[in-house]
């Protein structure tokens, strides 16, 4: 089916439903002492949208557990795990659950710190969501504190004063002042500086390598103090004027690239290049193909680039040679005598890395090329093969031979050309050698080269076999078996197949092709049995003679294909090859025809509910077909039934969920004998099948307060039109009726039932309107967040007006229990029912149900499930008893109308 899916971040943004219930459970942390020990493992996964490195939002599935604390209006918030056995995710924001400003969402590193200045000018309830990557959970342990000051903020700039030496500066620019009025900035070197304004202030020189930490303290508190991440520069950025140069090609070098940040990268090896740099420079004295061999490294990955040292000096236009972390070889490429190179080795990581390489020279020779063309001699009577070698380039070589590995004699050639060889018994491996006659390290080997065996003998339509259909419904005798389609050609001189798409023969793997004799007008062809490397077999049929063909009928690799409108006695030829040509194997071939014509016939299913959990089943004979009379029997034992026109014949009754299978037997020819498909009524409808009969569900006040427990076993299609916009409406649909809020907005949702129930994929529908008479204003598939359920929100409705709700399941292909959820969030509002006051007891309930609230309770009223009052009660009291001892066993609605406003619950009574 068709699904609909939302951005990630809108669901971050817009997810509320479970969100609300958690921030009103999330733990004060002013009740914890820090650090606060702990675990996840045994929570639900209610926050459904975590962040990953990079910061983009994502679904997961772990358990999760929500914190808060206030943090007073120009006061400091640092909070951080500082240990954990999981790989945690983190949501931190503040406001509330429905109206969040994101603060930080992060995944690793799992123990950094957090700080957060409330600068809103108000006191923010501060939520931290510890939650997990993926579906992990673990313990944790979170520590916090609160400052009642605001850190001034910074940015630190490495800047190199290499020119100067191997040396490094830092900026330091304070970008506020937070809440102090002057601030004095330190450093681990021994050096300070004072400030009370905003602005860059300058430390260094510092050597290369010395890692510096800064320390920003408020003068006028000193619990406001900021420390920087350590700051170094590792080496200077290269000078290329100053590269190390490669004296000889195959002079061995070794480098160490020293731990730290470097100043390039490059890229075009495909990855980041963090770590620090070395470069050499290198003048070939000969033009050629030079490589670069690295026969030993260590710490990790370095990326090797080169280009020429006319061009510029910083980490653009060079060319990548690869990647790598141990000993190859890889080409470098065409260089030229007497000009300068520089080789750049750069670090994808910043950890130390050690190399040992070398410019590897030209070869003193290039190998040429060659093709090989394979000629059977089956035509002539032979199993055997020729090959022709041809010459098409000389490479560096004035001369050269070749030779087989079976023993022929050698052909030398001073030029390009072609040479036979041969001839070779079929299924004869040959591999050739073409030495160069001037240097003997140049020598092309070839692949081997064979004919297998000889084409098969309908290799072409002049050969092809006969097939002899077979008389019935299925492959009979006349099976063809281990058709093969080794050493098989394309037949260039017939016309191409229409479906192309699956034809590409070769030298090797083309088609085979057979014909029959059409007995009538209407057969069936099958394949079956494939086995080998091939998975699928194509076919088209064709009418004509060989050079002169039609094709009938559809191209493709269907198995069994039905063909109709054939001219009996009429020869026709059938085309078989492997799907693409790029696979060998084998298969059957087997074709069935009727000398006779089935009956056409239909079955129904006719539901006797009013006298039982029974049903009937029909079959409906609109055509007797060639048939003079027929035989209908069932596998239940009934008597058969004798047609000798057409018309209905009714069997039954059969308890429900018995598949019934029908035989209709041509009684005057046995191959035309029809079988059904399975007759069955699962269970009787439902009584809310048809609209008119649809059962009041009720709302909450949040997602699954109240889960109605329903199902679709045995429904049935209703009159009603056809949903719109949704999809996958095949009848079996149930109806509810649903009031509609004070606010005139309502959530509707399926989801598992409340005992567990899972696997119907719902549809619902909403109508305004009457049954006969009804309006759709709105749909659902796949919008819940779990499992294929629906989810609408329903807006701007005439509170206390009925909704009718239609819920089928997908193409009607699952039938099973499932829940229904309906709410409004606005009505836990603080001019509704105030729930922590209100309390109702026992649940499960025998007799007598005791409701209190902390306000007036006018009345009570009692539904069943099918949305009818049973009874009702007024109160006028803050507590009442409701008498229950005389209604049946079973779920109940109780709906519970205060001055407040109106409370519902569900009650099973025992």
């Amino acid at each position: 089916m068709k699904k609909s899916y939302l951005l990630l971040i809108v669901l971050f943004l817009c997810f509320q439903a479970k969100a609300q219930e958690t921030c009103d459970t999330a733990i004060d942390l002013a009740t914890l002492t820090s650090p606060y020990d702990g675990d996840t493992s045994t929570n639900t996964d209610d926050n459904l949208i975590s962040c990953r490195n990079d910061g983009t939002a994502y679904t997961n599935t772990s358990p999760d557990q929500y914190f808060y604390i206030m943090v007073p209006s120009g006061s400091t918030l640092n909070i951080r795990q500082s240990a954990n056995d999981y790989d945690s995710t983190v949501v931190l924001f503040y406001g509330d659950c429905t109206n969040r400003t994101e603060i930080k969402c992060f995944d690793d590193d799992d123990l950094q710190p957090v700080t957060w200045a409330n600068d809103t000018g108000s006191d923010q309830t501060v939520y931290w969501i510890q939650d997990g990557y993926g579906s992990d959970s673990g313990s944790f342990t979170l520590e916090w504190s609160i400052i009642a000051c605001i850190n001034a903020t910074a940015t630190y700039t490495v800047v190199s004063d290499c020119a100067n030496g191997p040396q490094f500066m830092i900026d330091v620019d304070i970008t506020n002042l937070g809440s102090a009025t002057s601030l004095t900035v330190t450093n681990d070197q021994g050096d300070a500086q004072a400030t009370s304004a905003t602005g860059v202030l300058s430390f260094g020189p510092f050597a290369n390598g010395t890692p510096v930490v800064f320390t920003i303290a408020n003068d006028q508190d000193a619990a406001c103090t900021l420390t920087s991440n350590t700051l170094t520069q590792a080496t200077c950025p290269p000078d290329c004027t100053a590269a190390t140069p490669i004296a000889n090609c195959g002079d061995e070098v070794m480098v160490t690239l020293v731990e730290g940040e470097g100043a390039w990268n490059p890229g075009s090896c495909g990855y980041d290049t963090l770590g620090t740099e070395f470069v050499y420079s290198f003048t070939p004295v000969e033009t050629g193909e030079y490589s670069l061999e690295i026969t030993a490294a260590t710490g990790g990955y370095i990326d090797y680039f080169w280009k020429e040292a006319s061009g510029s000096c910083d980490e653009t236009g060079w060319t990548c040679i690869d990647d790598n972390n141990g000993a190859g070889i890889d080409p470098i490429g065409m260089l030229d005598a007497g000009v300068t190179y520089l080789f750049l080795l750069d670090s994808e990581g910043t950890g130390e890395k050690t190399a040992t390489f070398k410019i590897k020279c030209p070869p003193t020779c290039y190998n040429g090329a060659a093709t090989y063309t394979l000629t059977s001699d089956c035509p002539n009577g032979n199993e055997q093969f020729f090959v022709d070698v041809n010459i098409t380039d000389m490479g560096t070589a004035t001369s050269v031979t070749i030779a087989d590995d079976q023993g022929s004699a050698t052909q030398q050639t001073t030029s390009t050309g072609s040479f036979t060889f041969g001839p070779y018994p079929n299924n004869t491996n040959v591999i050739y050698t073409i030495s160069n006659d001037n240097d003997a390290t140049c020598v092309i080997t070839s692949p081997a080269q064979t004919i297998i065996q000889c084409p098969p003998v309908n290799d072409e339509p002049a050969g092809a076999v006969l097939l002899t259909l077979d008389l019935g419904t299925s492959c009979g005798p006349n099976k063809i078996t281990d058709i093969s389609n080794a050493s098989t050609s394309g037949s260039n001189s017939e016309v191409d197949p229409t479906c192309m798409d699956q034809y590409n023969p070769s030298n090797g793997n083309g088609d085979l092709w057979f014909y029959f004799v059409a007995p009538s007008s209407e057969l069936t062809l099958n394949t079956s049995d494939i086995q080998g490397n091939i998975f699928s077999v194509s076919t088209a049929l064709y009418s004509g003679t060989p050079g002169n063909f039609t094709e009938v009928g559809n191209c493709g690799n269907t198995a069994t294909k039905a063909y109709t409108g054939l001219t009996v006695g009429e020869t026709y030829y059938y085309r078989m090859w492997d799907y693409a040509n790029d696979g060998i194997g084998s298969w059957s071939l087997c074709g069935w025809y009727l000398d006779c014509t089935n009956a056409a016939v239909t079955y129904d299913v006719v539901s006797d509910c009013a006298n039982g959990e029974q049903f009937f089943a029909t079959v409906i004979v609109n055509d007797m077909g060639s048939a003079t009379s027929l035989t209908i029997s069932d596998d239940q034992g009934s008597a058969p039934q004798t047609a000798s026109a057409a018309g209905t014949y009714s069997f039954g009754p059969f308890p429900n969920n018995t598949p019934v299978i029908f035989t209709v037997a041509n009684d005057q020819n046995p191959a035309c004998t029809l079988t059904s498909p399975t007759q069955n009524q699962v269970a009787c409808p439902p009584s809310n099948d048809e609209c008119d009969a649809a059962i009041q569900v009720f709302a909450g006040s949040a997602v699954n307060e109240i889960i109605n427990d329903l199902t679709n076993v045995g429904a049935t299609g209703s009159p009603e039109a056809t949903p719109t916009t949704c999809l996958g409406y095949a009848g079996g649909d149930v109806w509810y009726t649903l009031m509609v809020p004070p606010s005139g907005n309502v959530i509707i949702e399926t989801s598992n039932s409340s005992s567990g129930d899972t696997g119907v994929d719902t549809v619902v529908t909403v109508y305004t309107g009457t049954c006969g008479n009804l309006t759709q204003i709105d749909c659902d598939d796949d919008d819940a967040d779990t499992g294929a359920y629906s989810k609408v929100v329903i807006t701007g409705q005439t509170p206390g007006d009925m909704l009718y709700l239609r819920i089928y399941e997908y193409n009607n292909d699952n039938a099973g229990a499932f829940g229904l959820t309906a709410y409004d969030e606005s009505m836990l509002g603080v001019t509704g029912v105030d729930h922590s006051k209100f309390n109702a007891y026992p649940n499960p309930v025998t007799d007598i149900l005791t409701v209190s609230y902390g306000q007036n309770i006018t009345d009570v009223a009692v539904y069943n499930l099918l949305g009818q009052q049973v009874m009702t009660k007024k109160l006028n009291a803050n507590t009442g008893q409701i008498d229950m001892s005389n209604i049946s066993a079973g779920a109940y609605f109780v709906i519970v109308n205060t001055v407040d406003g109106t409370k519902t619950i569900k009650v099973l009574k025992k």
